[in-house]
């Protein structure tokens, strides 16, 4: 029968030297545990702290998202509410449907007794047409060609209409576009 690797010794001075070396391990066992709780604790601490920052970031992210949607909700709206306006300023046959006849100005006309009466004149089809084009002109985004104008007051361009005294005005003139 062998004997067990943890047997008592037989003398006294065996088992005060096993008792010295199992209170070293202990010491040194001790001392381990010291260490690696502070190691743990240290972990858990920054453990800790990256769940917090990974919970701000995903509430961070949750906003930038709300955000985003918000944006591309309004973007939308704003992108219907153009092709609105633009499908209302695009002389078709719906719109002079809905505009022609609608404006009207009044003329001082005389009677063949000399007799002062107002004549009320419906703005004809083309001048709609033309007010529409000044709008859309008026506000498309500059273009290049805007920029360039060299007219010597610079009036046009606010408006993106060039006029008699601008050289931009006969190019487009001999070009045909105006």
């Amino acid at each position: 029968m062998s004997e067990p690797a943890w047997s008592l010794p037989m003398n006294r001075a065996e088992l005060i030297a096993r008792c010295d070396s199992l209170a070293a391990d202990l010491a040194a066992a001790k001392q381990l545990i010291f260490l690696m709780d502070g190691e743990l604790s240290q972990a858990a601490d920054e453990a800790a702290d990256k769940a917090n920052r990974i919970r701000t970031l995903d509430a961070e992210l949750a906003d930038w998202k709300r955000m985003r949607n918000e944006a591309m909700a309004v973007a939308s709206s704003n992108r219907t509410r153009i092709d609105a306006l633009e499908a209302a300023l695009t002389p078709t046959a719906e719109t002079k449907a809905a505009y022609h006849g609608e404006f009207h100005f009044d003329i001082i006309c005389y009677d063949e007794l000399g007799r002062e009466y107002q004549r009320n004149c419906m703005v004809p089809w083309t001048t709609v047409k033309e007010i529409m084009a000044a709008i859309r002109a008026y506000s498309a985004p500059e273009t290049p060609e805007k920029l360039l104008c060299d007219c010597p007051d610079g009036a046009c361009r606010p408006t993106g209409t060039h006029n008699f005294r601008c050289r931009r005005y006969y190019q487009l003139k001999i070009k045909g576009v105006e």
